[in-house]
């Protein structure tokens, strides 16, 4: 039985029984069977299905948003710019996607040479619970196009959000079963794994879960795509316009109450700008207003479960023990979280080094622009990082330096339908959106004609 429970109020919101063993089979079959008959649809059918699902989350968008505030606690504006983003990505694909799967002409000795793009069948994909529809939907809108069938495993506290995932496919022409949701528990996707109908799998999540994801797609040799942690640094140079790099720092840090993967967690300022960087954000952190996430006046919910709350205090009170210094905030209660922010001189502290899900941002000043670039290099992840400066070509150098999938130049690290989204190191492998989110799980198939 998975419970999904309010962390505002704590109030039981659902309580959904976990799949009977012989579903598996069942979901499977039907997943396989909606695979041979999409992938016989036309781009001008799959796009419509497309604009279908975008005119399905326009008419009910107070509906999807309400229940994602509800189960993981965003802001209600925020989920609103959720479902938002799912329908601004399902009108790009619809409009762009068609030259991303066409099939390519290859000079050679041949009288011809090509080769082709083709779906490849049923995936498995694990997704988490800080974006209930956009993180599942960047996934599935690219797969629609490339012509593959879906079983979905969604986090246990969205499972509401996964269930109307299943209802807007039902709003469209897809096949029925394009898209099914496995109520399993972690433990149990080996089954689906292991399946020789499944052709690749994708997770977003942690490292640990992508080192089992991982593990278990090379036993099985299957296709893997991993979108897990980072650390992004916010690096702000002396000439950038300190005013906007405040204002996007506490935002890229604070949002969705700094459960994001690609949050501006490590500020690293150049020392002369230092102060009057702090000075502008803490005016601004200050203004940040905790409460009822059902409210529009309220601008930063609680955490999702009190697990991350805790995990979180822990990590503070260990950087704050060994030398870091508390700016503002750090109080909490159940899965209500200050805004917090703290400073230091010691990269080896906890808010430096792990990954800092919830709203606590660290700010580090620096010399000069080669330890600027060491200390946004000296960690694991390689997700994203932003650079602030009015000097582009220094900034474009920079970012060749920075080791992260995905360089935002004063502006916040964000995904777009346009660029490919991934990241390096332990933040993961393989690509999101753009042309790679289609191609990454089709087979490329060469073709020569003597």
């Amino acid at each position: 039985m998975f419970t999904g429970i309010n962390p505002y109020n704590k109030e039981v919101i659902y309580q959904i029984p976990a799949d009977a063993p012989n579903t598996v089979e069942n979901k499977l079959a039907n997943a396989h069977r909606c695979y041979k008959i999409l992938k016989t649809f036309t781009y001008a059918q799959k796009a419509q299905c497309l604009l279908q699902l975008a005119d399905y989350f326009t008419k009910n968008k107070i509906a999807l948003a309400t229940e994602i505030t509800v189960q993981m606690g965003k802001a209600i504006t925020e989920a609103y710019i959720e479902v938002e983003k799912c329908i601004k990505t399902c009108q790009w694909y619809a409009e762009q996607g068609a030259p991303m799967m066409q099939e390519k002409l290859v000079q050679t000795e041949a009288r011809l040479a090509k080769y082709t793009y083709e779906a490849s069948g049923v995936l498995f994909a694990i997704m988490p619970w800080n974006f209930p529809l956009w993180q599942a939907m960047r996934f599935i809108i690219p797969q629609i196009l490339a012509g593959n069938a879906i079983i979905l495993k969604h986090a246990p506290n969205v499972l509401l959000s996964g269930q109307s995932l299943l209802l807007a496919m039902q709003h469209t022409n897809l096949p029925t079963g394009f898209l099914q949701l496995a109520l399993i528990e972690t433990i149990d996707c080996e089954k689906y794994i292991a399946d020789k109908r499944i052709t690749g799998v994708t997770l977003t999540g942690s490292v640990q879960a992508g080192q089992s994801v991982a593990m278990l797609a090379g036993k099985y040799i299957k296709k893997s795509v991993l979108e897990l942690g980072g650390s992004d640094p916010f690096i702000v140079l002396p000439d950038a316009d300190i005013d906007k790099a405040a204002a996007m720092a506490v935002k890229a840090r604070f949002q969705n109450a700094g459960q994001t993967c690609i949050a501006a967690k490590r500020w690293i300022v150049l020392k002369p700008v230092v102060h009057v960087f702090i000075e502008a954000c803490l005016a601004l952190i200050k203004n940040i207003r905790m409460g009822n996430p059902i409210l529009a006046t309220t601008t930063m919910g609680p955490l999702a479960r009190v697990d991350i709350a805790k995990n979180l205090a822990h990590q503070l009170n260990n950087s704050l023990a060994n030398g870091a210094t508390k700016i503002y905030g750090g109080q909490y209660n159940y899965c209500q979280f200050e805004p917090t922010l703290i400073s230091t001189n010691n990269a080896n502290i906890m808010a430096m080094q792990q990954e800092t899900f919830g709203p606590l941002a660290v700010v580090h000043a620096v010399e000069n622009t080669e330890a600027l670039i060491a200390l946004a290099n000296q960690t694991n992840y390689g997700l994203g990082a932003s650079i602030w400066t009015n000097n582009e070509l220094h900034a474009l150098d920079l970012a060749k330096q920075i080791e992260a999938g995905n360089i935002y130049i004063n502006q916040m690290v964000k995904s777009h339908a346009a660029l490919p989204f991934g990241g390096i190191k332990q933040s993961g492998y393989g690509h999101e959106l753009s042309k790679h989110g289609i191609q990454e799980f089709m087979n490329i198939k060469s073709i020569w004609v003597a």
